[in-house]
């Protein structure tokens, strides 16, 4: 579904979308105009610092980014958020991508400890995204 969606609205035939994401989408193959990378374990700030190294060609039209879920034990909602912002300032900088971000997911194991955080954050990340027009 993702990728019709994506790939709907590009117009840059070359490299169309990126996807940076922690160990959620490792299996995610094949997806044409889409280069993925994913990084297990990885939090919002340790991608922030890849992205300021130029470890990515974020000369895509599309930046889509799933992190966020390894900092839920670590850190207040509020704290995330203010990752998140510098993330999106970060990729702002090195790119004129249009951004995208996807929910910090709850995981199974330790909902009943983060759930309602997980909640908070994303409501939280989605004002954040209208402010930033991301």
């Amino acid at each position: 579904m993702l990728s019709l969606i994506v790939s709907e609205r590009l117009t840059n035939p070359i490299r169309k979308c990126t996807i940076l994401s922690d160990s959620i989408v490792k299996y995610v193959t094949e997806i044409t105009g889409c280069s993925v990378a994913a990084f297990p374990g990885i939090n919002i700030s340790r991608l922030a610092n890849k992205i300021y190294q130029g470890l990515f060609n974020l000369n895509s039209e599309f930046v889509i980014l799933h992190v966020g879920t390894n900092d839920i034990n670590s850190l207040l909602a509020p704290e995330i958020l203010a990752s998140y912002n510098d993330l999106i300032t970060m990729v702002k900088q090195r790119s004129s991508c249009k951004i995208a971000f996807s929910a910090c997911l709850p995981r199974p194991i330790d909902n009943d400890i983060n759930g309602d955080k997980v909640k908070e954050l994303n409501k939280g990340l989605l004002k954040l995204c209208k402010a930033r027009k991301v």
